[in-house]
């Protein structure tokens, strides 16, 4: 499902080029954020962090900073280009928040064209 909405994202800025720019560009701009939204929810960030805010907070404290690490963290593998690519996009949260600031950027430009 994110390959099919990160294909619909190519596809409206494809069509920003040869129809109305700014409606195919907030279209690509707001599939973009939903693809960024899945892609978090699938790399479980959401659970991670809500279960870390319950933990820290039956503690009474705030959300360490070592979770906040641990989220941002990709690590390198020798694999192929591909593969790698496949495997951020499945598990890395950095893929999740960068869909959406595509996509709000997206949406910006459509607003002005």
């Amino acid at each position: 499902m994110l390959y099919g909405l990160l294909g619909a994202v190519a596809f409206c800025c494809a069509m920003a080029a040869f129809d109305n720019a700014n409606v195919w560009l907030n279209r690509a701009g707001l599939v973009a954020d939903i693809a960024g939204l899945l892609q978090l929810e699938v790399s479980g960030v959401f659970d991670l962090l809500a279960k870390a805010a319950f933990d820290a907070d039956k503690r009474g404290e705030n959300i360490p900073s070592s979770l906040a690490r641990e989220i941002t963290a990709t690590p390198e593998e020798d694999i192929t280009w591909s593969i790698r690519l496949s495997d951020w996009l499945k598990t890395s949260p950095k893929a999740g928040v960068i869909l959406i600031g595509i996509g709000c950027s997206l949406q910006l430009l459509g607003s002005f064209f």
